[in-house]
């Protein structure tokens, strides 16, 4: 499957509390850019409508993993293996956001 072109930055992403400030920022220290401010980041505003569209997409996800789910058992009469690559990957993302 080929990725739509991306126009955001790409990851890893790190949230970064600097005095209470919370926001996205492009590496874990002090010296980080925010991403979704322009002077900072030239992806500012595509960064933030990845970020407006998060809650969306992790519920999209969470359906289609429910949905693979089903699939797989309903195909191969079994449940999708621990480590199958799609699964396990979004699985992953899915803690990421939520922890």
């Amino acid at each position: 499957m080929n990725k739509m072109e991306q126009k955001h930055t790409p990851g890893p992403w790190y949230v970064n509390d600097f005095s209470g400030y919370h926001n996205l920022y492009d590496k874990p220290d002090y010296n980080a850019n925010n991403l979704l401010d322009e002077d900072q980041c030239a992806r500012a505003p595509h960064n933030a409508k990845l970020a407006a569209a998060a809650p969306e997409l992790l519920d999209a996800l969470q359906e289609l993993i429910e949905v693979a789910t089903e699939y797989y058992k309903m195909v191969f009469d079994r449940d999708v293996p621990a480590d199958h690559y799609a699964i396990s990957n979004a699985l992953e993302a899915i803690k990421k956001a939520t922890e």
